[in-house]
């Protein structure tokens, strides 16, 4: 009992009746992962106001219908993009529905890209009590509110924001235990011991590298989605100076890329979500995406590489806050998947597999190699 893997993800897609029923023109084998599938979204969208009250009985296609029938937006029929604009909050329908069996249920994460990009994405289903959960048998559509944080965003239907993981029972975490055994077996850090806790491996900070940190630009320069190594990353990030002990003051609005001190590997027979620190270490968010695939850090070759996790920090609260190398930042729980996987993460030509330092995203190039700007 555990997170569904590839090939059953596409037995779920496939056959007379489906249970993931993606809309007509599409391919679902290229939406999935290891142990995930990255959501299709819908080319017709609306701006609304604020995030839905849930739950009560009030569905979105009523609410939406109701409220925003005159905010409806649409991909530009002959570019095939929008610009997506900080400041405003959107509304997609995803391009594919479910039918689940009853002991199916899920989460969502913003994609990894995604949260690089500081686009704020959560996942809502009709009825639903709560953001990025999919209820056990859930039948009906999926909807996603998008709100770029720092950039304007040219967004393409080609482009997925958010990846979903489905298991076949209630959501059960390793325990402390189950993660020690799992230790023994397959180190999960590459140049450090693991510590472990009932909460899971423990992240730190890490500003001793270079760049040490990266904050966003907020100059309205937009970011193409659709685009590969593209994006001169100093026109949208600055490194910001640490002070004589070495620690960053983050601004209130600031939204900054860092990374872990630790080398992390996932073993093929587990998955792994990043969980916040608690939040009376302070008014940071640690992170938007947060979802690992089976795999991630672990070199085909045999060497034992390992791969950083860059987080994306935000200072949500209403005065400056310092942060330094050390500081724990969250910690990885881990689930059992039900089957092997056919593939692993890095062998689907992965953006972030054995990554060093502060990987930006897919759509930038290398940060050392930008410093002229066009």
């Amino acid at each position: 009992m555990g997170v569904l893997v590839d090939h059953q993800l596409k037995r779920l897609a496939s056959g007379r009746l489906p249970a993931i029923i993606f809309d007509q023109g599409l391919v679902p084998e290229s939406y999935i992962q290891p142990a995930s599938f990255d959501l299709p979204m819908r080319p017709n969208f609306y701006s609304i106001a604020a995030e839905p009250h849930l739950g009560d009985g009030q569905t979105i296609g009523q609410y939406f219908l109701d409220n925003y029938r005159q905010n409806k937006l649409s991909v530009d029929e002959i570019e095939g993009f929008v610009t997506l604009n900080p400041g405003t909050l959107y509304l997609f329908e995803a391009a594919c529905e479910f039918n689940l069996p009853p002991k199916i249920n899920g989460n969502a994460n913003p994609k990894s890209s995604t949260g690089r990009n500081f686009i704020h994405s959560k996942l809502i289903t009709e009825n639903g009590r709560s953001f990025d959960t999919i209820s056990s048998g859930y039948n009906g559509k999926l909807y996603i509110l998008v709100a770029p944080r720092c950039f304007p965003v040219r967004w393409g239907p080609k482009e997925s924001l958010v990846q979903i993981r489905l298991r076949n029972n209630e959501q059960k975490f390793l325990s402390k235990t189950e993660l020690l055994k799992l230790n023994d077996k397959t180190p999960l850090l590459i140049n450090s011991l693991a510590i472990i806790d009932s909460l899971g491996l423990q992240l730190h900070l890490d500003l001793t590298g270079q760049p040490s940190i990266l904050v966003a630009h907020k100059t309205g320069r937009i970011i193409t989605l659709v685009d590969r190594k593209k994006h001169p990353p100093h026109l949208y990030f600055w490194e910001k100076p640490l002070d004589g002990r070495g620690i960053s003051h983050l601004e209130p609005g600031d939204s900054a890329l860092a990374k872990t001190l630790e080398l992390i590997r996932i073993p093929n027979s587990v998955c792994a979500e990043m969980s916040a620190v608690n939040v009376r270490h302070g008014d940071v968010r640690w992170h938007d995406a947060g979802f690992i695939d089976p795999g991630f850090g672990l070199d085909p070759t045999g060497n034992n590489h390992g791969a950083e996790i860059v987080c994306e920090i935000s200072n949500i609260g209403p005065s400056p806050v310092q942060i330094g190398t050390g500081k724990e930042i969250g910690c990885l729980r881990f689930e059992q998947l039900d089957s092997q996987p056919n593939k692993i993460y890095g062998q689907l030509n992965n953006s972030y597999q054995l990554q060093r330092g502060i990987r930006l995203a897919k759509q930038f190039k290398p940060w050392p190699s930008s410093r002229k700007i066009t």
